[in-house]
């Protein structure tokens, strides 16, 4: 019932879902001040025609200026429910004109701290295992994306806490690393030191979504309703591995 179910509904002490414009949150007093971690992704510029019955559609305006000015002024409410420790993550791509890329993501962290109360802390990248073109045109003037964003905001960056996640990678046999040498920003130079290689790694900033994948898929097995929606078409379906990081 849940799946036809297009109002609010909420499992105690679990889930909560409101069917609502995003820019409304702010009315719900029990969020304010209250939320941890806000993940979304937003519409991009000049890609797609999101039928919302809204004219001008979203993320069709003129110029990319005017595009990341009213995206990122979105976020001024939902700044109200972070906690001060508090982290937004936004999963955005580049849009190309004739080929040239606009350099989006990057504009999209200067607009974010011009409308908002959020510092820029890092971004994450993420390989897609499908990439897909832009239709025959694009594709004889430049390689296909295979890479997309995800740009991380905080409230207050020194209260930002991060819980390294580390896994093992397949079959492992214990090796003696000779260690490096690193110097540092006075130029002293470290003592190169053996060590024993533990088999485990731990996520980076830049996430390969079929490596991901398969650490997933062999420990818990296939998400079958992720499988089928992406069997099924859905235009705008999401990475599973997105919120590994």
């Amino acid at each position: 019932s849940l799946e036809q179910d297009k109002t609010t509904f909420i499992i105690p002490e679990k889930c909560n879902s409101y069917n609502m414009d995003c820019r409304e949150i702010e009315k719900l007093d029990e969020f304010i001040g209250k939320v941890q971690l806000v993940f979304t992704s937003v519409y991009y510029w000049n890609q797609r025609f999101y039928e919302v019955g809204e004219i001008p559609q979203p993320g069709h305006e003129s110029t990319k200026e005017e595009y990341l000015d009213t995206l990122t002024k979105i976020f001024v409410p939902i700044c109200k429910t972070l906690k001060e420790s508090g982290v937004v993550a936004v999963n955005i791509s580049d849009s190309f004109v004739e080929g040239i890329p606009q350099r989006i993501p990057y504009l999209f962290i200067e607009y974010m701290e011009k409308n908002t109360p959020l510092k820029f802390i890092g971004e994450i990248i993420w390989s897609k295992k499908n990439p897909r073109g832009n239709g025959a045109s694009e594709d004889k003037i430049r390689p296909k994306n295979k890479i997309e964003y995800i740009m991380t905001f905080a409230l207050n960056p020194k209260l930002v806490k991060y819980k390294k996640l580390i896994y093992k990678k397949g079959d492992f046999t214990a090796k003696i690393n000779a260690g490096y040498k690193d110097v540092n920003k006075n130029g002293k130079r470290s003592t190169k030191r053996k060590s024993l290689t533990t088999g485990y790694t731990s996520i980076k900033n830049h996430i390969y979504e079929q490596e991901i994948e398969n650490i997933i898929t062999t420990s818990v097995g296939q998400n079958h309703d992720v499988r089928r929606i992406i069997r099924d078409g859905h235009p705008a379906i999401m990475s599973a591995m997105l919120p590994i990081s």
